[in-house]
């Protein structure tokens, strides 16, 4: 989602359900995965992101630099795409 990669390129750590359009989300490298309905696992993350200094640094150091190396302009073209279809 359009959503998580600016979140990524904010540096944001990003935690996310395993869906459509995470594939750029990699487990425990710049974000991290719980189920949708599994809101222990979600407060453990969190907790973990807080506690853990390193790790958040670490993770959001990783968010900006995968970010950067999506590439913007095919999903740019995909969204255009996409409305020229509805339109």
């Amino acid at each position: 989602s359009n959503s998580l990669l600016e979140a990524c390129l904010s540096g944001v750590p990003c935690l996310t359900t395993p869906c459509l359009g995470t594939s750029y989300i990699k487990e425990g490298y710049n974000g991290f995965f719980f189920n949708f309905k599994d809101s222990s696992k979600l407060a453990e993350l969190i907790n973990r992101l807080i506690e853990d200094q390193n790790l958040y640094k670490t993770t959001r150091k990783n968010s900006i630099a995968y970010a950067k190396t999506y590439p913007l302009k095919d999903s740019f073209e995909n969204w255009i795409k996409t409305i020229e279809k509805l339109g």
